[in-house]
């Protein structure tokens, strides 16, 4: 897959209710609601990629992590990854950026 294919694949994913977001543990991680992740990730464009990356955990090797900043107000930090053989996403980070 490539990062326009993943781009298509998770609009059409958060446009169909297929996705979740994980809760941060950080206490200075504010997550974003579903309502507002659908509305960053429908104005997302290529131009936001900003790579994909083998998940460090060994629990989930030979899967990819895909990573995009896009500007919204402010700048978010969207890092996801395709579950249940592309049916869902699963977002592992997505809230504004520490470094802007």
């Amino acid at each position: 897959m490539n990062e326009n294919e993943a781009l298509k694949l998770v609009k059409h994913l958060v446009n169909i209710n297929q996705f979740t977001i994980t809760k941060r543990r950080q206490s200075a991680a504010y997550p974003v609601t579903n309502a507002l992740a659908k509305v960053i990730i429908n104005q997302l464009n290529i131009k936001d990629f900003v790579r994909y990356d083998a998940d460090r955990s060994a629990k989930y090797a030979g899967e990819f992590v895909w990573i995009f900043e896009t500007d919204f107000e402010e700048v978010y930090y969207i890092k996801f990854k395709f579950t249940n053989d592309n049916k869902h996403v699963k977002f592992i980070s997505f809230h504004p950026s520490k470094y802007q």
